[in-house]
């Protein structure tokens, strides 16, 4: 089990060391590209959670009035 762990945690790290060796011979516009690409996951990903809460809130709310009229 332990050599596994250790088997697993040396591919992670070479694996690490291979996407930043592979980030490095980017050229810069591409480097933006990506950056940009990732950063409009993240927003839609918030946008999405916000989205999700606010939905929640209003079935909370509804499920409130209706508790009170009762």
């Amino acid at each position: 089990m332990i050599m596994e762990d250790s088997k697993i945690e040396m591919h992670m790290g070479q694996a690490k060391w291979a996407e930043m060796a592979a980030w490095e011979s980017l050229d810069d516009k591409t480097k933006k590209e990506i950056i940009l690409r990732k950063l409009n996951e993240r927003i839609m990903h918030k946008e999405f959670k916000i989205n999700y809460k606010q939905h929640k809130v209003e079935t909370l709310k509804m499920i409130k009035a209706a508790m009170e009229k009762k």
